[in-house]
């Protein structure tokens, strides 16, 4: 089987699974989406494979999601479309979780050989203070609902079993990510601009009306 986005090899009883868009730096599109799953549950029908290692070529592991995967935000007069939204995007969004969860349902080892794996190592405590501000001001650079998502994701998962965890994930994102958040991401990335994100709501101690 031939893939788009993957090169696939054995060697006697071990698999390769490569990820291959060097150019786009290895980012996840829908092809990649659907040709993974594919791939690992094709060498586990076989039965000869033992264990499978996963790696990229190019100077990047993967980018992550390719953003070309963001439609267009549904017409606001189509009210059908726009009711349908979350519901969309949480079914498409688990069938993309699953995707990963071919790795563990496979009866085989899964080995993922990533480069880049550490950031860096510092000298001093002075480098290290300056390291840590240098990411903090990184962080603050990103969409406050998206940083905040991930930390609760974060939080969640270290409680819950993989499959509470991923379930908990897709449905926050049906309600807590939003196109305009995305496309001032992209805009961001495109431009070298900081992006023009909502900020986090202000809490409040009582209960308030006007929700």
């Amino acid at each position: 089987m031939s893939y788009k986005t993957l090169t696939v090899s054995t060697e006697g009883h071990i698999a390769r699974i490569t990820l291959d868009r060097p150019d786009r730096l290895n980012a996840m599109n829908a092809d990649f989406w659907n040709e993974l799953p594919a791939a690992v549950r094709a060498l586990d029908a076989g039965g000869d494979i033992r264990a499978i290692v996963i790696d990229a070529n190019g100077k990047h592991f993967t980018a992550g999601l390719d953003l070309g995967m963001f439609g267009t935000p549904p017409d606001p007069a189509d009210v059908t479309a726009r009711v349908q939204k979350a519901a969309r995007f949480r079914h498409n969004t688990a069938l993309m979780q699953q995707t990963f969860s071919a790795l563990e349902d496979c009866r085989v080892p899964v080995i993922a050989a990533l480069h880049g794996l550490f950031n860096e190592v510092l000298d001093s405590k002075e480098a290290t203070l300056e390291r840590a501000l240098e990411m903090a001001k990184e962080i603050a650079g990103k969409s406050p609902l998206a940083v905040h998502g991930c930390k609760r994701m974060i939080t969640y998962a270290r409680d819950h079993n993989t499959a509470d965890s991923l379930d908990y994930v897709v449905t926050w994102n049906a309600g807590m990510l939003h196109s305009e958040e995305v496309m001032a991401a992209v805009t961001a990335g495109k431009t070298g601009e900081p992006g023009d994100y909502t900020p986090l709501p202000p809490l409040n101690d009582d209960v308030q009306g006007g929700v």
